[in-house]
C-alpha cells in the first residue's frame, strides 16, 4: 500500500511537471542597480532614481527630463521598488515623430501609441515665465551648462566664474532643471493615447528573455553612446524591473558595429510581438530582415 502510494505521488508530480503551466519567471544575470533604501518628494519625477549618483552633470538633466515621457503615457516610476511582477518597458523616440510605449508585464504585452497632441510639450520662447534674473541665468546654463566644465575664452571664464561667486545654485543641476520646468507650455490639447494588448505565449515569453540575457544588457553603462550619432535622433531606453534589482539602458539607433547591437535585437524583437516591425527598426542593417525576428 506505501509502495502504491508513492508510486501514485510521483505520477501526479511527474503529470503536473509535464502538463501544468507554470507563470513567466525571470532568470536575470548579475548586473543591474538595487531600489534606493528611501525615497524623497523629488523622487517620484526623477525615473531613474539608482541613476542618480552615476549620471554627468549633463546627463542628470537629460534624465530628469525624461519625466514628460512617462508621465504622458500614465507610466509608473520603475525605478523606486519592486513592482510586485518582472516589468519590462521599452521607450521609445525620435526627433520628428510622437514616441511610444512597449511593456511587458509577465506574459501580457502592451502597447502605448500617441492618438492626439503631444507627448513633450513646448517651452516658452518668450521666457514671460522667467524673472529677468533667471532669464540671464537660464541662457548662462543654456551655452554653458556644466558650469565650471566648459572651455570658455579667459574673458567668458572670468564672466562666469563670477557670476557663480555670486549666484553658486549655478552649479546646482536641480537649479536648471527648475529653469527648464519654469519654462515648459502644457500640451494644448492634451495628449491622448491608445493602449493596446497581447498575449505572448511562454515559448516568446522565453525567446526574449534569453535574447535579453544573452546581449549584454545587465553589464553596458546607463548610456551607451553611438560613434558616429545619427542625426535623426532616434533611440530608445529599455528598463527592466524584478524583485531583486531594476535596471535601465538608453542608446540611439545608430551604426551596427556597437556594443549595444545584442540589446537592439532583443529590442527588436519586442516591436515585433507588438505589430511595429514595418514602422520601427531598431538594428537598421544587420536585422532588418523581419524574418529574423519570427
Amino acid at each position: 500500500m506505501r509502495l502504491n502510494l508513492s508510486l501514485a505521488s510521483i505520477l501526479i508530480i511527474l503529470i503536473c511537471t509535464i502538463t501544468c503551466k507554470s507563470p513567466a519567471v525571470s532568470r536575470f544575470p548579475n548586473g543591474g542597480y538595487g531600489y534606493p533604501s528611501s525615497i524623497s518628494k523629488a523622487d517620484s519625477t526623477f525615473y531613474f532614481v539608482p541613476l542618480k549618483n552615476k549620471l554627468s552633470k549633463r546627463d542628470s538633466i537629460l534624465y530628469a527630463y525624461a519625466y514628460l515621457l512617462y508621465q504622458g503615457f500614465d507610466e509608473p516610476n520603475l525605478s523606486l521598488r519592486y513592482a510586485g511582477q518582472d516589468i519590462i518597458r521599452l521607450a521609445y523616440m525620435g526627433a520628428f515623430e510622437n514616441p511610444l510605449i512597449i511593456k511587458l508585464t509577465g506574459n501580457e504585452l502592451i502597447i502605448k501609441t500617441v492618438k492626439a497632441g503631444r507627448v513633450f510639450p513646448v517651452n516658452d520662447e518668450s521666457d514671460d515665465r522667467l524673472t529677468k534674473l533667471e532669464k540671464r541665468h537660464y541662457y548662462i546654463l543654456r551655452r554653458d551648462y556644466p558650469t565650471g566644465e566648459t572651455q570658455n575664452t579667459p574673458r567668458i571664464q572670468h564672466y562666469l566664474d563670477s557670476m557663480i561667486n555670486i549666484y553658486p545654485q549655478l552649479l546646482d543641476p536641480a537649479y536648471y532643471l527648475y529653469l527648464i520646468k519654469k519654462r515648459i507650455v502644457p500640451s494644448d490639447p492634451p495628449v491622448v493615447y491608445i493602449t493596446k494588448t497581447k498575449t505572448l505565449s511562454q515559448e516568446q515569453y522565453e525567446t526574449f528573455i534569453d535574447l535579453l540575457n544573452k546581449s549584454g544588457y545587465w553589464s553596458l553603462p546607463y548610456f551607451v553612446e553611438c560613434s558616429e550619432p545619427p542625426n535623426d535622433g532616434y533611440g530608445f531606453t529599455l528598463e527592466v524591473n524584478t524583485k531583486e534589482k531594476y535596471n535601465a539602458v538608453s542608446t540611439g539607433v545608430c551604426e551596427v558595429i556597437n556594443k549595444s547591437i545584442g540589446l537592439k535585437k532583443a529590442a527588436q524583437k519586442l516591436v515585433a510581438y507588438a505589430g511595429l516591425e514595418s514602422k520601427i527598426n531598431l538594428t537598421p542593417i544587420e536585422f532588418a530582415d523581419s524574418a529574423n525576428l519570427k
